[in-house]
C-alpha cells in the first residue's frame, strides 16, 4: 500500500471493458483507490512490449494490484513475486470492475486454490458428488 493509504491498481483495457488477456493488452488504465473513492490516473501504452518490459512498466507506475481477465501462469507468478496482488478472471465494464474492487467485493488469486463452479456438490469436481 502506498504510504498515504491509497492503493494503486492497474487494469488492462479494451474499448470500455476489461481486456480479455493481460499479455496482449495494448493499454492499461491506472486507478488510485482510497477508502472506496476511485481516482483515475494515467493510461499506460504497453503495445509491443514483452513480458519483462510490461512488468517493468507496471512496477514503474507503482502498481500494487492488477485487475485483469485472462493471464498466463508465468505472468501471474512473476507479478506475485514482485508483490503485485492479482485478481484474474474478471470481465465487464472497467468502471464496474474498479468499483467492485474499491468496495471490497473481489478476491485475489491465492496459490493452490482453484476456483471451480458448477461441477458437482461443493464445486470441486465429479469426485465429490456422492459425499
Amino acid at each position: 500500500m502506498m504510504d498515504n493509504g491509497i492503493i494503486r491498481c492497474v487494469l488492462p483495457v479494451f474499448g470500455q471493458g476489461v481486456a480479455p488477456r493481460y499479455d496482449v493488452a495494448a493499454l492499461f488504465q491506472v486507478f488510485d483507490v482510497d477508502q472506496g473513492q476511485i481516482t483515475p490516473g494515467r493510461a499506460l501504452n504497453t503495445s509491443g512490449l514483452d513480458s519483462e518490459a510490461r512488468l517493468a512498466m507496471l512496477l514503474g507506475a507503482d502498481a500494487e494490484v492488477l485487475l485483469c481477465g485472462g493471464i498466463r501462469r508465468f505472468d501471474l507468478f512473476r507479478l506475485r513475486a514482485e508483490g503485485i496482488r492479482v485478481f484474474p478472471g474478471l470481465r465487464g465494464p472497467v468502471e464496474t470492475v474498479v468499483k467492485a474492487f474499491a468496495n471490497g467485493e473481489l478476491e485475489p488469486w491465492v496459490p493452490g486454490w482453484k476456483r471451480r463452479r458448477g461441477r458437482g456438490r461443493g464445486g470441486y469436481g465429479r469426485h465429490n458428488r456422492n459425499r
